[in-house]
Formats: structure tokens, C-alpha cells, sequence
């Protein structure tokens, strides 16, 4: 017990000090942010609006989740198992359908809406038929209260998560999420249909979350719908770890868990940015839980099969988030040597008992989680002719017209000292979980709930699920932290890990032990919620959740997560261009807010006006290229340009013949400069009637060609 606390005590101080927490501004922020102040009614009524969309397609995905599971013949145990399961199968099924939906070219926003209708519809008939029979939701036949310590959790979660929903109420400002992960969505749903996007390195990742959020876009343009979305599913990830520690026999440990994840500062950080990672985390949890449940079951069984199918189908929806998902099979491989103490056949599963896996079972599980990804494999292959795309895509096609700059994308996650060959490079991989906890910034941080009690583990005697579930969680983290060392990605796998270590808390002996220790995992709980909360307060946010600022002003000014705002030009292209015009973005992948078809490349990749200028001999080819891809403007964001210093990677050949289509065809029809905040402008390409008519010729770029002292040779 000493160790323990005496080890708890030494992380905990050491984090402090590393992390440099600014207590006065938390306490400021605290004293003076307006709390109790309530938005106007016409925000309040647009907030409700959006909560009401997300109710909606909440309500489809449990109902589409609930047939399913019906279908699969599974015997649920509690409430809580029944809600994230559902949810999560309903989520899974639902993005499979729409990526074949929009692969089918039937993507139109009224579509979408139809099918949303029908899966409402079937959320109606089911209740209905359910209120009929008088159905009530599972229950472990025991009394389904929560203790002390179990209803703080639970009060405290809700508490964080409402503070910070306020910023999901807003339109996103993350800069993945305005390059592709709503970005691509929107570019499908504008044009009714997936279609390939090679110069997008990310359209060719497994994105099931993607095809829900453009679901969610056909009823919110902003994407604020989207925004709740993805911010729900920590609540998700919560009900899922409250009906798994229900069913294996550790009630009280399913709320402490779900505080400890949610106020791990990088699953704070992720849960309000619109990504991928918390969509992961649930499917893997319903992964896992669904193996649980199958190895409960005597051998044999149809139950035990069902659960198979079932939890085959959640690692496929899982490895469909993210190309760093398929490394969960290798979290299997303990079936293969782990030894269980199943119960006897003839008297009732204990709970956390397991009977053993045969290899055509751990097969089976395999085979069903190969169909389910198969779509997303298969859509590479047709629309790149590389399954893997966009890795390793000269071994798959040879020469091609685009190359992604797939080595820096696999670079970029990893430490310059990392190396398995070398000595400093085994100390480096040594210091992961270290570096995990003190990261400069803090809130990428893992914190220090699981940090602080994992060495309980090696003192507790563990059940079958409990053994289990160590070594799942070790493989998983193991394996990805041979690929990247980006805290975010391991959200999922942290997401098991606190389960355990909390399921070993609420087990420990003797009783004033396992009441300090509570103590100790509260007090970590309630420190991280109070600093997050008070360091989260943003007051730009603030003012567009009470209504007292619009959305144009707010995505027309430099914010924390939006650097170099590119809104002033998409904002001019929306409400002054025809609406069958076509734009390329210059210097900034963010496209998500235009209303208009337009073409980016992600910011790992050359720009497509570069690309096109270097394959170009004239400036009438470049012309001709951009007609041919029907784009009649250019938007160009000058401050994220000098921000990246992308200017330094333009060869000067490349220079001079944008210069030299600059003067000929390029016209400035808007420009706002407030340097270096923001540096945007929207040209329009003209034709070659109104080019040989005379024309003041736009200086941008010879003002670029002085200052890299090129050479200005004429190219006509």
C-alpha cells in the first residue's frame, strides 16, 4: 500500500511540475468567465434545433443497432450493454451503407434526408411494437443503482462534458476537420456522389466517421450537427464501459472509468475537435466486449456464435476508422496461449469467467471483420488501384500522374530518435509512456489516472476478462507504438486501460485500501475536470454560444485552432459567384465552408496550381488545365502561406510560369489584407477573349519573383 501511494505521490508531483499549470489564470478564469449568463433566445433556439438534429440521427443509428442485434440473436444482460452496442452497431452499418450509397452515386442531400426518414420510421414501429408486448429494457436482475462514489463519476462527467458541448455549438475550426474530415464529406455531398480525390492523401483511409458526418451535413451545412456528433461519443464511450463492467461483474468500476477517460486531457482535446479517434475508441470497446460476452458462452452454443458474428463485425467497423486500427487483430493473439478457468457446463456462467477460444473461432471473428472492411479496400482499389492508398502507391501503379507524399505522412507521427537499431533508440522507445504523460503541451497529455494505478495490476489477483483485457490493451498499445508516437492515436487502446485499472480498484483488499484508492482516482477526476474546465474557457467561443457574435465575424479572425483564416475569401466566393462555379484552393487545404465544387490538395502534398503550372509549357496550357476542370477562381491565402513558408518549396521554373499566368488571365476580384493575421484573395481566371482585351495585370507573384531575386525571362 505504501509503494502504491508513495508512487502515486512522486508521477503526480512530477507532472505538476512539468506541466507549468498556470493557477492564477484558471482561477481568473473561473471568477470572471460569465457562467451563469444564458444565450439569446434566437441562439438558444438554434442550439436547440441542432440538439434536436443530433437526437435524430442518435435515434436512427439505436434503431438500425437494435434490429441488427435482434437479427444476430445476441441475449443482452443490462440497459447500458444494450445502448452502446446498439448505438455502435447502428453506427457501423449505417457508414458501410452510406460509403456504398455514395460509391453508387446516391449521395444528394435529399437522399440522405430520405434515408434518415426511413430509419426514423423503423425507431417509431420498433418502440411501438416493443410498447405492444411490453418489453422493458435487460436487466441483470439485481437493482440497478449506483453507489456514492458511482453517481459523482456520472454527476462529474455530465458536468465536463456540458461545459465543453458549448464549443461544439459553434462551427469547427480544427484544421484536419476543415481539410477532410468534414472537408471530403462536403465535397461529396455537393456533388451528390464519392469520387476519387488522389491529391486528398486522406481520401483514401478507411473513414467510416466521415460518411455519418456527411449524413449529418445533408441536415446541418455548418457542421455544427457533426460537431455533437463526434463530441457524444465520449457519453458513448461511458454507457459502453457502465454496461461491460455490469456484465463481468464489477459494477462500480464502469463509472470510474468513464470519468477517468473522459477528463484525460488528449480525450478532452479530441472529444471537441472533429476527428476520428473517440468513433475508434467506442468500436473498439464494443469490440472487445462483444469477445467477452462470446467466451462467456459455453463452447459450441448458439449464443457464443452470435457474439462471434458480432464482435467480428465491431473489429471491422473499428479498422474502418483508421489505417492504424488493423493492427487490432494482433490484440488477439492472446487466445492463443492464455489458459481460462471456465465454469462447468451444467451451472451458470460466473461473471468474468471465460472458456477458451479455438483458432476456428478466432478465424471466424477474422473472416466476418475482412467483409466488413472489404468495401473500404475494395473503393481503393477502383478508385486508385491501390488497396493501401495512400501508401506505397509507385509499388502498386509505377509511374502515375500523382504521387502522395506518403513517407512524410508516415514520418510525421514518429520521433527523430526513434530507431530499434540503436541503443538510444531502445532508450527512446523505453521513455514512451513517460513522454506520453509529460508533454510540453499539456493537453495531449494522458494524464494521470492510469499513469498513477497501473502498477495495481501486478498486485491484484485477476479474473479470465480481467487477464484478458490486460493483454489486449498491452498488445494494442505495443503495436501501434511501433508505428507513431501521436498521443491522440492511442486514445482508443487508453480507453481499455482505464477500464482495467479501474475493474482492479473496486476489487481491492482490504476495504479502507480500496476506499483510499477511490479517493485517490476521485481526487485525480475532479483536479483534471476543474483545470480543464477553467483553462478551456475561450471567450471568442463564448460569444458566438450566447449569441452574442455571428458566425461570419467569428471565422474571419484569428483563433488559437485557426490560424491565417481563410473564411473572408470563402465567404466572398459563396455570396458573389455563380453557383456552378468551380474554385481551386492556393496555400490552404481548408475548403470545408465553400458552397461551391472546388479542388484542394491536403497539406502534405504539392499544391494542384503548382503542379498543374510545372506540367504546363505556356500559360494558355495552365489556362486550358483549369477550364478543362471547370475551376473559374482561385482562392489564395497569402498568411498561411508565409506561415508554412511554402514559398521556400516552389522551384523558381515553377515561379515564373504562374507569373507569367498571373499577369495574362488572372484578375483580383477581392482581397483583405491585415497582416499578418490574415492575408486572403479570390481571383478569377479569365478567358482568352477577355485576356487579349486589355487588362491591369495583377503584380502578386512579381512581387514574390523580386523578393527571391529570380530571374524574369519572358514566356511568350
Amino acid at each position: 500500500m505504501i509503494v502504491v501511494f508513495a508512487w502515486t505521490g512522486l508521477v503526480a508531483v512530477w507532472f505538476f511540475k512539468q506541466a507549468k499549470i498556470p493557477v492564477a489564470l484558471i482561477l481568473n478564469q473561473w471568477l470572471n468567465s460569465p457562467w451563469a449568463v444564458l444565450p439569446t433566445l434566437d441562439a438558444s433556439l438554434r442550439h436547440a434545433k441542432h440538439f434536436a438534429a443530433l437526437a435524430g440521427v442518435t435515434i436512427a443509428l439505436l434503431a438500425i443497432g437494435r434490429r441488427l442485434l435482434g437479427l444476430a440473436g445476441v441475449r443482452l444482460h443490462n440497459a447500458w450493454e444494450e445502448l452502446a452496442l446498439s448505438f455502435g452497431l447502428g453506427y457501423g452499418a449505417a457508414g458501410t451503407v452510406l460509403l456504398l450509397m455514395g460509391l453508387a452515386g446516391l449521395w444528394s442531400r435529399g437522399v440522405l434526408l430520405g434515408l434518415l426518414a426511413a430509419a426514423l420510421i423503423l425507431a417509431a414501429l420498433d418502440g411501438w411494437s416493443r410498447y405492444r408486448r411490453g418489453e422493458s429494457a435487460p436487466a441483470d436482475g439485481k437493482a440497478e443503482r449506483f453507489d456514492i462514489p458511482s453517481l459523482y463519476a456520472i454527476t462529474g462527467v455530465i458536468f465536463v462534458w456540458l461545459c465543453t458541448a458549448r464549443y461544439a455549438l459553434m462551427p469547427e475550426t480544427f484544421y484536419d476537420a476543415l481539410q477532410y474530415h468534414l472537408g471530403l464529406p462536403s465535397m461529396f455531398l455537393q456533388q451528390g456522389r464519392i469520387f476519387p480525390t488522389p491529391e486528398i492523401s486522406y481520401s483514401g483511409i478507411p473513414g467510416l466517421p466521415q460518411m455519418l458526418y456527411g449524413w449529418a451535413l445533408a441536415l446541418d451545412s455548418w457542421g455544427i450537427t457533426a460537431y455533437l456528433l463526434h463530441h457524444s461519443m465520449a457519453l458513448w464511450v461511458g454507457i459502453g464501459m457502465i454496461g461491460y463492467s455490469r456484465r463481468v461483474g464489477r459494477a462500480a468500476a464502469g463509472p470510474l472509468a468513464a470519468a477517468a477517460f473522459f477528463i484525460v486531457p488528449v480525450v478532452l482535446t479530441e472529444s471537441f475537435s472533429v476527428s476520428v479517434g473517440m468513433e475508434w475508441a467506442l468500436l473498439e470497446l464494443c469490440w472487445f466486449a462483444s469477445l467477452v460476452y462470446a467466451l462467456a458462452e459455453p463452447p459450441g452454443g448458439a449464443g457464443r456464435r452470435a457474439w462471434l458474428i458480432v464482435s467480428g463485425a465491431f473489429l471491422g467497423f473499428a479498422m474502418a476508422t483508421k489505417y492504424q486500427a488493423w493492427l487490432l487483430p494482433v490484440a488477439m493473439a492472446p487466445l492463443l496461449f492464455l489458459r481460462f478457468s471456465p465454469p462447468p457446463t451444467d451451472t451458470p456462467s460466473e461473471p468474468g469467467r471465460l472458456h477458451g477460444a479455438s483458432v476456428n473461432e478466432l478465424l471466424w471473428v477474422l473472416g466476418v471483420a475482412a467483409a466488413v472492411l472489404a468495401p473500404w479496400v475494395l473503393k481503393n482499389v477502383w478508385f486508385y488501384k491501390n488497396p493501401l492508398y495512400p501508401f506505397f502507391h509507385e509499388f502498386f501503379v509505377g509511374k502515375a500522374d500523382f504521387i502522395p507524399n506518403w513517407r512524410g505522412m508516415a514520418a510525421g507521427g514518429m520521433s527523430k530518435n526513434y530507431s530499434l537499431l540503436s541503443l538510444s533508440g531502445w532508450m527512446s522507445y523505453a521513455a514512451f509512456p513517460a513522454r506520453f504523460l509529460f508533454l510540453k503541451d499539456m493537453f495531449q497529455s494522458t494524464g494521470l489516472f492510469v499513469a498513477c494505478l497501473t502498477p495495481l495490476v501486478f498486485l491484484a489477483k485477476l479474473r479470465d476478462s480481467e487477464r484478458l483485457l490486460a493483454w489486449t490493451a498491452l498488445l494494442s498499445w505495443l503495436s501501434l507504438s511501433l508505428l507513431t508516437e501521436i498521443t491522440r492515436y492511442f486514445i482508443p487502446h487508453l480507453a481499455l486501460a482505464t477500464i482495467l485499472v479501474s475493474c482492479v480498484i473496486t476489487q481491492m483488499r482490504p476495504p479502507a485500501f480500496r476506499t483510499a484508492l477511490l479517493w485517490v482516482a476521485g481526487a485525480c477526476c475532479a483536479v483534471y475536470g476543474l483545470l480543464w474546465v477553467g483553462l478551456a474557457v475561450d471567450q471568442a467561443k463564448l460569444g458566438v454560444y450566447m449569441g452574442k457574435k455571428g458566425f461570419s465575424e467569428y471565422l474571419t479572425h484569428y483563433v488559437v485552432s485557426y490560424v491565417s483564416p481563410p473564411y473572408s475569401g470563402i465567404e466572398y466566393i459563396n455570396e458573389h459567384t455563380p453557383k456552378d462555379s468551380g474554385v481551386i484552393l492556393y496555400g490552404d487545404p481548408r475548403g470545408f465552408y465553400l458552397r461551391r465544387r472546388y479542388r484542394t490538395a491536403s497539406d502534405d502534398n504539392p499544391s494542384l496550381l503548382e503542379l498543374w503550372a510545372d506540367r504546363s509549357a505556356t500559360p494558355e496550357d495552365l489556362r486550358r488545365r483549369l477550364r478543362a476542370e471547370r475551376l473559374d477562381y482561385v482562392l489564395i491565402n497569402l498568411s498561411e502561406m508565409e506561415r508554412r513558408r511554402l514559398w521556400a518549396n516552389v522551384p523558381p521554373s515553377t515561379f515564373l510560369k504562374l507569373a507569367a499566368f498571373w499577369r495574362r488571365y488572372a484578375v483580383r476580384e477581392f482581397e483583405v489584407k491585415v497582416y499578418p493575421e490574415r492575408w486572403v484573395a479570390v481571383y478569377r481566371v479569365l478567358d482568352e477573349n477577355e485576356a487579349s482585351r486589355p487588362h491591369p495585370a495583377d503584380p502578386l507573384f512579381d512581387g514574390l519573383l523580386n523578393r527571391f531575386s529570380i530571374p524574369q525571362p519572358s514566356l511568350r
